[in-house]
């Protein structure tokens, strides 16, 4: 009787340990991209690339599992400003090489304070300078675009809190 009462005490105990770890991971439900510079969406860039917000949801979306569950771990990412080699693009423009944006993780819940990270992606051929605290990715090949989009998906992943607690994919 007493075998069988260590057994169960140690099955309860590991039991409530996966409960409480498995509590401790914070799984994420979804992403949202938004542009929230003023007049950015009129940019001949915008009309050029109109799905520029769903592309980079798009990338996120491809490198980290989600389960669309509004009570899990959120992310939020705005496009703060489109560049073309570090200048503000003219209003006529459909060129930009560069992009500022800002990721803010949060949690319904608060299991977790939100934050906000800043984050800055250059696409430009390798022996091109960039301003300091961008991410420069190669862009040897002509579809600075998509690289834009790339970089910037995994700057959102790189810059994830610990608390959320996922795998990115390959």
């Amino acid at each position: 009787m007493t075998q069988f009462m260590k057994k169960t005490a140690i099955a309860a105990l590991l039991s409530a340990t996966s409960l409480s770890a498995a509590q401790a991971a914070t799984p994420l439900g979804d992403v949202t991209v938004e542009s929230r510079t003023a007049g950015i969406e009129g940019a001949a860039s915008f009309l050029f690339f109109p799905n520029i917000t769903e592309d980079l949801e798009n990338a996120i979306e491809a490198r980290l599992p989600m389960t669309g569950m509004e009570k899990d771990a959120q992310i939020e990412v705005q496009v703060i400003e489109l560049l073309l080699d570090g200048d503000t693009i003219a209003p006529d423009s459909t060129e930009f090489n560069e992009m500022q944006i800002t990721v803010m993780y949060s949690h319904p819940d608060n299991a977790f304070p939100s934050e906000i990270y800043p984050a800055r992606v250059s696409a430009t051929e390798v022996s091109v300078p960039v301003p300091a605290g961008f991410k420069v990715v190669d862009a040897t090949a002509p579809d600075f675009y998509r690289v834009l989009m790339a970089g910037a998906a995994d700057q959102v992943v790189k810059l994830l809190p610990e608390e959320i607690e996922v795998t990115p994919y390959n």
